[in-house]
């Protein structure tokens, strides 16, 4: 799930940037490195998605239900800032 998350970011950021329209380019300056950047490198990217990664491959070698619980729990909170960021930069 995480993997698939960050691939689908990818291809946002590629087909936002081969879209032509400025105002869509404009929103994701403001999401990777404007006044949003910290929430979204520091929140969806490494609390949302790294982190969730390296728990996940921790938890391969000593499964846990909480460690599972955690990781869940950080990917939900990933994918809503990046919905959220996606929305405010939108605004703007």
């Amino acid at each position: 799930t995480v993997v698939i998350q960050l691939a689908a970011m990818v291809g946002f950021a590629w087909s936002v940037r081969s879209s032509g329209s400025s105002q869509a380019v404009n929103a994701l300056a403001l999401i990777t490195s404007g006044q949003y950047s910290v929430l979204f490198w520091g929140g969806a990217i490494v609390v949302g998605s790294v982190l969730p990664l390296l728990l996940g491959l921790v938890g391969l070698k000593r499964p846990s239900a909480g460690l599972t619980a955690v990781v869940s729990v950080l990917v939900l909170v990933g994918g809503f800032l990046v919905k959220t960021l996606i929305m405010a930069a939108g605004q703007v």
